[in-house]
This record gives structure tokens, C-alpha cells and sequence, in this order.
């Protein structure tokens, strides 16, 4: 499963395209949540859940953090640590673990009044604790910031699987030896 913020379009744009490269030249299977209008993406998160045996974790500078919603990456962080599903984190901001912010509804700044955010307390104890530094996380920026090529982040995900023995559970060519009865080949 890709688990991401899907707070700015960039980003979303940049996880398809990981997606699509997953999919498309490494022929693996992939499941990244995609509600259109109308449709319910608190039932493809629970889709993804269920029948995830990796989860690739987006970590943007807001991931994990704790909105309320009930189906955002805090507790998709949460299920896969409480289910023993492996995790690859994906480094996308420059302090990781990420350590959200909650809205600016804090207490004004002195000087000019401007609301500041507050520390997300939950998603920043739950991502020091999951996301630790004995996790090794693929770096998915650039000395400058910016993300790395699409393509090159697809392959590092495709070696991580490859490396961790993950790759049979996740490719489309061992379709047929899997089981028909459950979701477990797929990398949702």
C-alpha cells in the first residue's frame, strides 16, 4: 500500500507516477488509494489495509500526523506497526522522522499575532517510535530539496522489495501461484 499525505497535488502526482512505473516496468502489484467525487476513500484505505503486505510510507513533512479524520496516514502508520507489516519509508522532507504540525489554531506569536501551529504530539511520538533511525528509509530528494526522478525512486523501491524477499508476495508474474482465496499478493 502507498500510504501519503494527499495534501498537495505535487505530491499525489509524484506517487502515481511511482505507481505507474511500479506497476507498468517492474510488474508489481500496487495499491495507492484514488476516490473520485463521490466515491468513499475511507473504503479504499480499508481495502488497501487489509490486503497489504508492504506498505510504502511517503513521509512527507506532514505524515502521521493525527487529523481526525480516522482514515489518514497516522493510523495507517498505526495498522501496519500493530500488524507486523514491513514498512519502506520514503524520505520527502529534511527532518525525519517527519514530525507533524497541527493546523495554526496555537497560541499567537508575540510580535505580530499570527497563530502558530502546534506540535502533533501523537503522530510525532508514533513516528519516532515506527519510523526509528534503525529503519533505514529510501532518500527521495536531492541535495536542493526536490524530489528525485520518479522513475529512479521506483527502482529503489522495486531493489528494497527485491532485497527484503518481498518481491514474490508483490509481482503480477507469480499470479498463479497465489492463492485465490486472499489479498496477501499485492503490495496494496
Amino acid at each position: 500500500m502507498f500510504s501519503g499525505r494527499f495534501d498537495k497535488d505535487e505530491r499525489i502526482e509524484y506517487m502515481q507516477e511511482v505507481e505507474d512505473e511500479l506497476s507498468n516496468k517492474y510488474k508489481i502489484n500496487t495499491f495507492m488509494v484514488k476516490a473520485a467525487p463521490g466515491q468513499s476513500f475511507a473504503k479504499q484505505t480499508l481495502e488497501g489495509l487489509q490486503g497489504m503486505v508492504v506498505m510504502v510510507a511517503f513521509c512527507s513533512s506532514q505524515y502521521g500526523e493525527k487529523t481526525g479524520v480516522g482514515y489518514e496516514t497516522f493510523e495507517e502508520l498505526k495498522y501496519a506497526h500493530e500488524n507486523q507489516i514491513p514498512i519502506i519509508p520514503v524520505r520527502l522532507c529534511h527532518v525525519y522522522p517527519p514530525q507533524p504540525q497541527k493546523e495554526a489554531k496555537g497560541k499567537e506569536c508575540p510580535c505580530c499575532y499570527t497563530p502558530r501551529p502546534e506540535r502533533d504530539d501523537w503522530g510525532c511520538g508514533q513516528n519516532d517510535l515506527v519510523l526509528n533511525k534503525s529503519l533505514v528509509y529510501i532518500d527521495g530528494m536531492t541535495a536542493e530539496g526536490k524530489y528525485i526522478p520518479s522513475k529512479d525512486l521506483a527502482r529503489k523501491i522495486h531493489a528494497s522489495l527485491s532485497k527484503n524477499d518481498f518481491i514474490r508476495e508483490v509481482s503480477t508474474s507469480f499470479e498463479g501461484d497465489a492463492c485465490h482465496m486472499c489479498t496477501s499478493c499485492t503490495i496494496s
